[in-house]
């Protein structure tokens, strides 16, 4: 691993997923909902709890590819 590569990995956590354009979250903040739809599919719903439905956004959640065993993301 590269010397300025291994600081980022190894610094904090907030800042090596800042340095890499991630954002640092836990399970304290609140964030998107998932509710099985059919066999295949999720309806997804925002912190207020309103359904998510611009395709956009469904689209960029779905990229995420949490597998649907997973149930506290």
């Amino acid at each position: 691993m590269q010397k300025h590569l291994q600081a980022i990995v190894t610094a904090d956590p907030i800042e090596s997923a800042e340095a890499i354009g991630l954002r640092y979250v836990t399970d304290d903040i609140p964030g998107i909902q998932r509710q099985r739809s059919g066999k295949k599919n999720f309806t997804y719903f925002d912190v207020k709890g309103d359904r998510i439905r611009t395709p956009e956004e469904i689209r960029r959640i779905d990229a995420l590819a949490i597998p649907p065993a997973y149930q506290d993301v």
